[in-house]
């Protein structure tokens, strides 16, 4: 994981409710995953999920954060290629 993509995470950490994710973590956490797809970030999953954890979110909710990530990007890839080929 490079240091852009730490630090995205780490601002999103330090700001979210660790214990019940509300409303504006989740737009946050949609704009690191933005940023990240931006950016060409290739981010694995469990890198994610162990960052997220190390920032003493549960491994529950780190598990759920790296999965949607994945989504996520996988999405706005797909999304481009959309946008490319209509």
């Amino acid at each position: 994981m490079d240091d852009n993509t730490r630090k995205l995470l780490q601002g999103f950490s330090n700001s979210a409710n660790k214990t019940t994710l509300h409303a504006l973590d989740w737009s946050r956490y949609y704009d690191v995953i933005i940023a990240l797809h931006a950016q060409g970030a290739n981010v694995p999953e469990h890198e994610v999920k162990n960052n997220l954890w190390a920032s003493t979110f549960s491994e529950a909710t780190a598990d759920r954060l790296s999965v949607v990530l994945g989504h996520g990007m996988e999405l706005l890839k797909r999304y481009d290629e959309a946008r490319r080929n209509p």
